[in-house]
């Protein structure tokens, strides 16, 4: 079990992720621990039906997961959005089956649960814990904090259920997306952390959020402009406060707002866009649709961003090292998959690299 986890990156199960997972330095990957949602069946809107089978879908995350994370670390996986699917794998719960696999296929699993989910949900975590061996981790949203008594009762309550102790949990408070005044959630999250029940008996303590807006329609076509990393900001504030008994792990949601949407894309705009985390703030260049102006923006977009002294260099990782090849046109224009591939490896390793895992 790696205890020396910096970052938790909570990311959606899917190709563009799992490949950037795979193509970050090796020295990086130890320092970080991912939190992978497993999505939603996704929909074929031409038909109403789902684009896959359920054994299908699940079958295609174990698969693509194996592929790209090292079997000696461990990592982190949600499958609260498959929660009803109870019996439908071969008398098994979606759940149960996609631990198994991943067990089955060498991958060190650690799974989650909350208070949103349901029994049969707790009941197929609980089977799968004696045998994966790695405990659990427990998801918090904010508004679980209100009531301290409520929390220490309901956080016994789920241990003994699991017959865990809390050296054997990770606890992820995940904020979701931030609105309001970060001055007020850093000192509503320091009350709480001051009275977290056992805070310092827990495995890992940890924090996430994401400033990263819903829409980009903010920033013109064919021009860039700047979101501020909020969170960010908020983990900071955090990390210099006095008193504090156990300063959380940073996490966030990557590039990409936390709400998980089936988008229908015959009526949605898919916007050629670059999406760059710098330290406190992402660079985003957009394009237009690609049905108006086609893929070919994307290297007009890079030649662009390369001429930026807020380019970091092609050595820097590999979503880098693409977008260098874009700009010179050696390789692309690509798709949006391989364009959220690049961002989403480029952010990995700047933010880890910004918290000191190398």
């Amino acid at each position: 079990m790696n205890e020396n986890v910096t970052y938790h990156p909570i990311l959606r199960g899917k190709r563009a992720e799992f490949r950037a997972l795979r193509d970050l330095g090796e020295e990086i990957k130890p320092g970080i621990m991912p939190v992978l949602w497993l999505t939603p069946l996704e929909t074929d809107f031409d038909t109403g039906q789902p684009k896959k089978t359920l054994e299908k879908h699940l079958l295609t995350f174990t698969e693509g997961l194996a592929r790209s994370w090292p079997l000696y670390l461990p990592i982190t996986i949600d499958s609260l959005y498959l929660q009803e699917y109870t019996n439908q794998v071969h008398g098994m719960s979606a759940t149960e089956f996609v631990y198994l696999d991943l067990l089955e296929k060498g991958v060190e699993t650690i799974p989650v649960c909350g208070f949103d989910r349901t029994n049969a949900y707790l009941e197929a975590v609980g089977r799968v814990l004696p045998r994966s061996k790695n405990g659990l981790c427990v998801r918090l949203e904010l508004g679980d904090l209100d009531s301290v008594a409520e929390l220490t009762e309901r956080l016994a309550n789920l241990l003994v259920r699991l017959r865990l102790v809390p050296t054997d949990v990770d606890i992820l408070v995940d904020v979701g997306p931030l609105s309001g005044v970060e001055g007020d959630l850093v000192g509503y999250l320091e009350r709480r952390i001051r009275a977290f029940p056992w805070v310092m008996r827990w495995r890992r303590f940890s924090l996430a959020a994401s400033a990263f807006p819903v829409s980009l329609s903010s920033i013109p076509a064919d021009g860039y402009g700047t979101v501020e990393r909020r969170e960010m900001t908020v983990w900071s504030l955090l990390r210099d406060a006095a008193h504090l008994p156990r300063v959380p792990t940073f996490g966030d949601h990557g590039v990409q707002h936390p709400e998980i949407k089936d988008l229908d894309f015959r009526a949605i705009p898919r916007i050629v866009q670059i999406r760059y985390a710098l330290e406190a703030e992402w660079l985003v260049y957009k394009g237009r649709s690609t049905k108006d102006g086609g893929h070919g923006q994307f290297c007009g977009l890079c030649r662009k961003l390369v001429r930026r002294p807020e380019f970091m260099g092609e050595a820097f990782s590999r979503g880098d090292k693409y977008i260098m090849e874009c700009a010179e046109e050696k390789d692309g224009p690509g798709n949006p998959e391989k364009w959220r591939w690049a961002a989403v490896n480029h952010h990995i390793t700047k933010t880890a690299r910004d918290l000191g895992v190398v």
